[in-house]
């Protein structure tokens, strides 16, 4: 299954990733007496307390500003003539893609049941490689490294580094990896890396 997004269809993947969100949302269920806490976590995620659970069930995580972070990344890669396609993948740890020489980002179909959060940072990290292409010439240009701080990569956008997916990659290529998973997290930082390397840049 594939399916290319553009402006018409942005707000049905909005609401796939509502969807998801919902069903990852951490849930009390009590069983025969017993008290059991159900909810979804990537394979790199540190495991929740009881004390964290019980928060995030009486208190959820406000997602207004991943939403409106997705929907200005879209939009700007899809005017600067970023094609944006999410579709089944027979590498289900590949979660996504920057394939600059035919200027298109590609995401795995898998990749919508991580809710809104996850999904907004995974936009992120893949628009960090994209700035690193526009600072090596272009968006179909090969990757440089930007030279963000690399010093306070997340435990768990580390660990993910050890995964099947990179193990055949270069120095050079798992260096620029680890520049995309220190940063992705910084959202604004993220628009403007694209804004002052894709859309300044290539507009002078």
């Amino acid at each position: 299954y594939s399916l290319s997004i553009n402006k018409s269809n942005l707000d049905k993947i909005l609401k796939l990733l509502k969807k998801s969100d919902t069903n990852n949302r951490p849930q009390k269920i009590i069983k025969n007496g017993k008290i059991i806490y159900r909810y979804k976590k990537s394979s790199n995620e540190p495991k929740k307390s009881i004390k964290q659970l019980e928060e995030l069930i009486k208190n959820p995580k406000s997602l207004r500003k991943y939403e409106k972070f997705i929907r200005i990344s879209i939009l700007s890669l899809l005017s600067n003539g970023v094609q944006i396609q999410i579709k089944e993948m027979p590498d289900l740890d590949l979660s996504a893609q920057w394939v600059y020489d035919k200027v298109k980002v590609i995401f795995n179909w898998n990749s919508l049941e991580l809710g809104t959060e996850k999904f907004a940072y995974l936009i992120s990290h893949e628009m960090i490689h994209i700035a690193q292409s526009c600072k090596g010439g272009g968006f179909n240009s090969y990757p440089v490294l930007i030279g963000l701080d690399v010093s306070k990569i997340d435990v768990s956008n580390f660990e993910s580094l050890k995964s099947e997916v990179y193990r055949d990659l270069r120095p050079q290529q798992i260096q620029l990896e680890i520049e995309a998973y220190s940063n992705q997290n910084n959202l604004k930082q993220t628009l403007k890396l694209f804004k002052y390397f894709c859309v300044r840049k290539m507009n002078t």
